[in-house]
């Protein structure tokens, strides 16, 4: 009994982390968010918790923009990457592209950026996830701005809407 126990207290660890780390992040400090985020991913790891492993590098990397520590954000968004690949979910796997094309993007790598993008959009519709294809389109309607393709914003732009008017959400 004892060992199923300290099993079962082991396995939410993970999850009770990445959790304290959106608290954090919300209420309280960015950075303690992103050690409690970065604690719960190598937790995950160790466990072969992939998705969480991805949700809780993400939270880190959200938390490094936050802090202006874009090189950390890519770090923790590659790792990300890896994990939701593992999970095979394509609506995982979306918002780690749309993610790591948004860190890109602050960096000023525009070609990774635009290339991200377009697998988070991608991978969205593969998942069927209108709510997520139609925010990746956004994303990607930014990249393609930045770059001076006005004519292509301008059409992600209205794809975008058209997904969002479909699920009702305007």
């Amino acid at each position: 009994l004892e060992g199923i126990r300290e099993h079962r207290a082991f396995t939410l660890e993970h999850h009770a982390l990445v959790l304290k780390g959106d608290i954090e992040r919300r209420f309280g400090s960015v950075a303690d968010a992103m050690t409690l985020y970065a604690r719960a991913a190598d937790i995950a790891a160790k466990r072969g918790d992939e998705r969480v492993e991805a949700t809780a590098c993400q939270g880190a990397a959200y938390s490094a923009v936050y802090l202006d520590a874009l090189d950390d954000a890519m770090t923790f968004a590659r790792r990300a990457a890896n994990a939701a690949a593992s999970t095979g979910d394509p609506v995982l796997i979306s918002e780690v592209w749309r993610q790591l094309g948004n860190i890109q993007r602050e960096r000023g790598d525009m070609t990774r950026a635009l290339e991200s993008q377009r697998k988070a959009v991608k991978t969205a519709r593969m998942g069927g996830s209108r709510a997520l294809e139609a925010k990746a389109l956004n994303n990607l309607a930014l990249v393609t701005e930045r770059l001076g393709d006005f004519a292509e914003a301008e059409e992600c732009l209205r794809r975008a809407i058209r997904l969002k008017e479909m699920i009702g959400a305007f």
